[in-house]
């Protein structure tokens, strides 16, 4: 696990990407020398569209609570 988490955490801190978070899964998912487990399966596109929908729906929501807490201060 040490060398993964190792190489990692370089790549964030060489990139200092705006969502550190999403960076990472893409970097993980990138990497051929390990093992990816059920993240190497084969996608269903249907499934990733209904989920990337609802993500963006749920970041709406988000802005609007954060609003609305900006708002209530």
């Amino acid at each position: 696990m040490n060398p993964i988490m190792e190489a990692l955490v370089t790549a964030v801190l060489i990139k200092c990407p705006d969502d550190p978070a999403e960076f990472m899964m893409k970097w993980l998912l990138d990497q051929t020398k390990y093992d990816r487990g059920e993240f190497g399966q084969p996608v269903d596109e249907a499934e990733l569209a209904k989920l990337r929908t609802e993500v963006e729906k749920l970041k709406a929501d988000k802005a609007k609570l954060e609003e609305a807490v900006k708002a209530a201060s």
